[in-house]
């Protein structure tokens, strides 16, 4: 009867383990300026700002923090330096950006990206969604991150690019086929809780885009060996990191955000 027991034991999970199966997958939609030439497009610094519009989901600075980490890594992979998350933010709070896209607003978007020493800004907007189906002993969650990335390059004082993605994180979770193992299966996955799953669609919807965004916009990456251009700045050699971020901090005090970008990147390298 032990042995029974064992083997059904063994059973239940292999087959549990069968069921609970995942796939990540993207759809992405990738729309441009057609009065803009591709190759003429070049990015040396990007500034990533909060979103002009309202997002469907909950907690959504956890959402802005985790999203941006994965959008720096793809520029920065590329050579192009980012603006840090709260120098970015704060300026954007202070430059009163209206939502609507008309001539005379995207000059208000210009004189951000001169403040912030950007030749790119991208205004996401995030979404998240779940789905469910399936029968009686399985379901299946379909986790989706939504997200639509609006880009704006100061050089042609316009919307060059607009990005939309999905992220999609298909799970097949067994609900029950030996009542115990079930039981468990539902406990570990209460525990777990969904955002794991959110995360990993956006990971993969962000990367995706990224991937279609420098296919279209090849001479745009700052530098394919992924290592930030040295910027000159022997000026900031005599100090160490922790003078250097004291400078920075008041160079962002005092709105002079080129200065702080430049410190900046003399920290990164130093940091490699």
């Amino acid at each position: 009867m032990k042995i029974k027991h064992q083997i059904l034991g063994i059973l239940a999970v292999v087959i549990g383990i069968t069921l609970n199966s995942c796939s990540v997958t993207s759809d992405i939609r990738l729309y441009s300026e057609s009065s803009i030439n591709p190759q003429e497009v070049r990015v040396k610094t990007a500034a990533i700002l909060p979103n002009r519009m309202p997002m469907n989901l909950q907690n959504p600075e956890y959402w802005r923090s985790y999203n941006y980490k994965l959008i720096e890594k793809e520029l920065s992979s590329r050579g192009i330096r980012v603006v840090e998350y709260d120098m970015g933010n704060a300026e954007f709070l202070r430059s009163g950006l209206p939502m609507e896209d008309t001539k005379s607003s995207r000059d208000k978007y210009a004189e951000l990206a001169q403040k912030l020493n950007a030749d790119m800004l991208i205004f996401p907007y995030y979404g998240t969604l779940m789905t469910m189906g399936g029968c009686f002993y399985a379901q299946n969650y379909v986790y989706t991150g939504l997200g639509s990335l609006q880009i704006y390059n100061p050089a042609f004082n316009d919307f060059a690019t607009r990005i939309d993605f999905e992220g999609i994180n298909k799970r097949n979770k067994i609900i029950q086929l030996v009542p115990f193992i079930g039981v468990l299966f539902a406990i570990a996955e209460g525990i777990k809780g969904d955002k794991p799953y959110y995360e990993e669609a956006f990971q993969m919807g962000i990367k995706s885009a990224f991937n279609d965004y420098f296919t279209k916009y090849p001479a745009s990456a700052g530098n394919s060996s992924g290592e930030v251009p040295a910027n000159g700045n022997s000026k900031y050699q005599k100090y160490n990191l922790e003078e250097l971020e004291i400078l920075k901090k008041a160079a962002v005090g005092n709105g002079d955000y080129k200065t702080a970008g430049e410190i900046k990147e003399e920290m990164d390298k130093r940091k490699k």
